[in-house]
């Protein structure tokens, strides 16, 4: 699904895309790394947890050679 999702974008002609992950899920974090996206930077405490806690999230981008 997100090999479709960014051959589509690709093919309409964009340039960039960007996502937000919290950190704590290191499982998206790993397949986003394997689509090419790449860290940008850390929002500290930007995502409010059902768990009642305070996350970090992760800035990711792509960009289409």
């Amino acid at each position: 699904m997100m090999a479709f999702a960014l051959d589509l974008s690709r093919k309409k002609g964009m340039y960039r895309v960007s996502l937000q992950v919290v950190r704590d899920n290191t499982r998206a974090i790993h397949l986003y790394e394997k689509m090419g996206f790449a860290l940008e930077g850390i929002l500290k405490d930007s995502y409010f947890g059902v768990d009642g806690y305070y996350h970090d999230e992760l800035q990711m981008a792509k960009i289409f050679d």
